[in-house]
This record gives C-alpha cells, structure tokens and sequence, in this order.
C-alpha cells in the first residue's frame, strides 16, 4: 500500500517540479523589484512606509520563502507596539489570472523531504515576495498594541512597505541569546559583552528588540495558556542530506524558544484579522476546529484509564469538555511513561482543523475567531484572506470572492490532508532509506503501539520500525481493552511506553518497512522447565476469555457513547470559546 503511494508521490513530483508556460509568462513578466514611483503612488493611497522600523525574519537555515517579519517598538507609555509584516503576494497574484488558477489548484506549496514543491513560482516564492533582507518589500502589516502588563490595548491591519534588516536563524538566536526556555528572563542589560562580540554585528544591532521580543512572546504564551490553549509537544521527523540527495541524518527537529517566539506573534496576528474580519463583515477564509470526535475521543480515554492516566475534572463529559481540561490532561501526565503514546493517541482524537467561509472558534487554539493570514507565498488561504481585505479597503466588491467561498474552502481543505499524507508517507520512504544502512545496529526502543501480530517501536531518532510477535520466545496475544501484550506461559507483560533492547534486522526498500528483533532471546519466556503442553492450552483459552470480556465491555461502551452523543451534537454552540 505505502508502495503505491510512493510511486503516486513520485508521478505527482515530477509534474508540480514545473509551472504551466503560462504561469512562467506571468511571472516573467512582474517588475524586477519596487521602484520608487511606484511606492509614492501606493503612499498616496494609504500604503505605510515601515522602512524606518528594526525588522527581521526568523527561519530556518534551508528557507527561501520568507513570509513574515517582525518589529518591535515601545512608545513614551512604555506601551510595546508589535509589527507583524507578511508578504504582499495579492499585489502580485492577481485573481483569474494563470498564476492564481495554478495557485488555487495546489493549494498550498509540499514540503517532501528535501523537496520543495512551492505553490507559486520560484520567481515570486523565493525572489519578489520573499521578505529578503536589504531589499524594500511590499506587505500587508498586523500592528498590536500591548501594555507594559501584556494586556492588548487596540491594533489595526494596513499596506505598508518594509525593508528587513536581518534575516535571522532559529538556531542562531537560541544560540546567541542564550539556550533555555521561552519563560526565561532575557534582558539586554545582562547580556555580556563577550556574548555580544561573539555575535555577528547585524543580530548585536537589533539586540535590544529582540529581548523586548522575547520577554513579550512569554508573556503572549502564558496568557494563551491560561485560556487553555492546547499544546502538544510531539517529536517531528527531519533529515539531512548529502550532495546525492540522500538521508545522511534523521533525528527529531528542535523546537526553541526562537521557534515559539514566531509562533506566538503568528497566533496573535490571525487571531487579529480574523476578528477584525467579523468586526468589517469581510468575506475572508475562517480556520476552525471544533470539539473532538465522539468515538475516537471515547476510545482514548478507554485507553487512558487502561494505562492509569490521571484525568481532570469533566475531561471524560464531551458535551462538558473546554480546551483547558485536555491542557489540565497532559499537563497532569507528563511524568507517565507512556506520555508520547498518550498525547499521539489524544492528538489523533481530535477534530480535523479545516477551512470554512464562516467562523466557528477554534477549540484547539481556545479561540473563537480564527484565520491563517501569515502564509500567503504557501497557502492559498492566506493569500484570499488578503486579496478580501485589499478589495475592502480599495472599496472593490468582493462579491465574486464571496460567491465561491464555500466551495474554494472544502477545496483546500482536502489539498492541505493530501500534502500531510504525502509528507508523512515520504518521511516513511526516507526513514527506510536510512536506516538500511544500520541493519545489525542494536537500539533501546520504547513501545509505542500494539497490532493483533506485533508491536510498534519508536527510536530516539524519531524513527518507527515493528517487531512482530512470531520473534519473541514466548506466544504473545494483544489485549485491545488493555492495551498490552501478554504472554501464554510467563505472563509477561508487555506495555505501552517500556524500553526494549532490540536489534534493527531488516528494512525492505520497496515496501519501506523497518523490522526489529528482540536482542533478550528469552524474552516473554517464564524461567520455568518443561511447562506442559497442557498448562500452555490453559494459558490460550483463559486470555481468550480475557479478550472476549473485553470486547464485550467495549461494545458496551460504544452503545453507551453513541446513547451520549446524541445530546452531545449542539454542544459546539453551547460551549463558551475565548
């Protein structure tokens, strides 16, 4: 299956490599950069000149789509006045034309490996649009106002024109301005002066803006968790390759506080526009989540009370369930030894966060207005979302937009699960690739899931294989209700989050599959003599009864939910968002 798959990723590749010859024309065709008459008829239509501002990008090192920027700046009340500036690509991509179709139809630029397949042109991705330093660059800016006590006091959304001064790394900032986390105290005045000479002499220039930023970014993130903002701390994949486009490294991708950083003034501005959005009646692309999915999120709390997991107040009443109680959840089991599988299990219950022309809260997010406007050179989304607000601010009718709005949202909700898919399925090929090189390497692995036939491992890397039960000595049967294995003769048990030392012993590179073996020969094996063939049958039929109890109480359990969840239907609109 994960195959075919891959050979489709692989067609599909090799035809979004190029644009349509009409896109090129198009693109060919835009202005080489922003001259100066142009930008003085733009101010005279209310474009605002930011030039004088400290910018920067954060990104990764690899990047070339700059999207975002940001500035900060404190007025006489000590009042700080956040700048989030995001590509202008509407000034560029105009609707019905070759460049927007091509856009609509990707829907969002796929990010496979070291690939990347941009939603627009390499000439408006990397060049026109992005928010390359030294350069004057056309935006569409979020300013927010935020008190010398973290409290939001008034922002406005505007064209403007901005020329970045610093194209910063995420790994660089953590590591000029010191390791640790995003809560921890960064004040410019207890910087040293060798951790300033040791910086390059762009990042010691906009020193002091990035502390002020640092230390307003905390404040932005306490606040959204006091809300109840859910935030899963899950291990993400990444390679890195060699000059033959091979995985030479696979390790799990480092979030810092200079990531979250981003973050945070990327939420605060969404959630900005899209309420100033509602407040203008401008027919823009809403990002909503809703409460969890009945039978899946029933499910995992059959699996969370198998494995003991503390659960707060209401956390097991959908129709009583807020964003703060899955927060109370895993904040309450981060000690578990199963933590990983617990948050995995809890992330895969929840809704599908999707695109809609009309707003219905974000429950993820603790929000109740919500819309992705910071991405527009990688989401279709962003980019109408921005054309919506030009056309209300140029008093152009946006009534065609509206017209199809509906239909362009459920369109690129299902290109945005095709590009996860994809992605997920080529970090299973590429995964494959590079652990064939390690056959006979030994790993301690954690369990991380049962099937009926085997059990999945996870590595440190953040690497996935399976080991198989016909491997281990003992005759393990999988007990769903439990979730854990458990041996016929030793009664071992085997559970979700343990360690096991185990043996990389094969990897098929057509399948990619990735197979592991028990370095313990003995394991699951009871140090008893000569057990007898008829206390092993007893063994069998006793955990046969076991697993038909528990398929009996778990048919229970699901005509108990299904009895609750009809009551449970209008609770979206009952529940009280932020």
């Amino acid at each position: 299956m994960l195959k075919t798959r891959i050979e489709f990723i692989r067609d599909f590749m090799q035809k979004q490599v190029e644009f349509p010859a009409e896109c090129q024309s198009e693109s060919e065709a835009l202005p080489r950069g922003v001259n100066h008459g142009a930008l003085t008829r733009m101010f005279a239509c209310n474009r605002r000149d930011l030039r004088d501002l400290p910018t920067m990008t954060v990104d990764g090192r690899e990047a070339k789509d700059l999207d975002d920027a940001v500035s900060l700046t404190t007025d006489s009340n000590a009042w700080r006045h956040l700048f989030v500036h995001i590509a202008d690509v509407s000034h560029y991509v105009r609707a019905n034309t070759a460049l927007d179709r091509e856009a609509y139809a990707r829907g969002n630029s796929y990010y496979l490996g070291e690939t990347v397949l941009p939603m627009l042109p390499h000439r408006l991705s990397d060049d026109l649009c992005s928010l390359n330093p030294d350069t004057d660059k056309l935006t569409l800016t979020v300013e927010l106002i935020y008190d010398a006590d973290g409290n939001f006091r008034g922002g406005d959304v505007y064209e403007s024109v901005i020329r970045s001064d610093l194209r910063a790394v995420y790994t660089d900032l953590y590591n000029y301005f010191g390791q640790g986390e995003l809560e921890d105290d960064l004040a410019y005045e207890k910087l040293s002066a060798g951790q300033l000479q040791n910086m390059p002499k762009k990042y010691r220039q906009l020193a002091p803006m990035i502390c002020l930023a640092k230390k307003l970014a905390a404040e932005l993130a306490r606040r959204r968790q006091q809300k109840g903002s859910i935030m899963f701390d899950l291990p993400e994949l990444s390679f890195e390759f060699n000059e033959q486009h091979q995985p030479v490294f696979a390790g799990k991708h480092e979030i810092t506080w200079a990531n979250r950083l981003i973050e945070e003034f990327m939420i605060a501005a969404n959630e900005f526009v899209a309420a100033y959005a509602q407040e203008h009646e401008i027919p823009i692309v809403y990002r909503t989540h809703g409460l969890p999915e009945a039978d899946k999120f029933t499910a995992f709390l059959t699996l969370a009370r198998s494995l003991n997991a503390k659960m707060p107040r209401h956390f097991n009443n959908l129709t009583r369930l807020q964003p703060k109680d899955v927060s109370r959840f895993l904040e309450l089991n981060e000690e578990h030894p199963a933590f990983t599988t617990l948050q995995t299990m809890l992330l895969r219950s929840q809704a599908k966060a999707v695109y809609q022309k009309e707003p219905a809260g974000h429950f993820g997010l603790a929000l109740a207005d919500y819309c992705h406007f910071t991405s527009p050179i990688r989401r279709y989304s962003d980019l109408l979302t921005h054309r919506a607000l030009k056309n209300y601010w140029h008093n152009r009718s946006n009534r065609r937009l509206a017209k199809h709005l509906a239909e362009t949202c459920s369109y690129i909700s299902e290109q945005e699960r095709n590009a996860i898919v994809m992605e997920r399925d080529v970090d299973a090929m590429l995964s494959a690739e590079y652990m064939h090189n390690f056959i006979g390497a030994n790993y301690n692995a954690k369990i991380s899931g049962f099937v009926q036939h085997g059990l999945f491992l996870s590595l440190d890397n953040a690497i996935e294989g399976f080991l198989a039960f016909k491997n281990l000595a003992d005759h393990f049967v999988f007990l769903p209700e439990k979730m854990q294995a458990v041996g016929m003769r030793s009664h071992t048990v085997l559970r979700l989050g343990e360690s096991l030392k185990v043996e990389l012993s094969a990897v098929n590179l057509e399948s990619y599959l990735i197979d592991f073996i028990p370095l313990d020969p003995y394991l699951g094996k009871k140090p008893v003599k000569n057990k007898s063939k008829k206390a092993l049958k007893k063994a069998i039929i006793k955990t046969k009864k076991e697993l038909s109890r528990s398929a009996s109480k778990s048919t229970k359990a699901k005509a108990k939910s299904k009895a609750k969840v009809k009551g449970a239907k209008k609770a979206p609109k009952q529940r009280k968002l932020r």
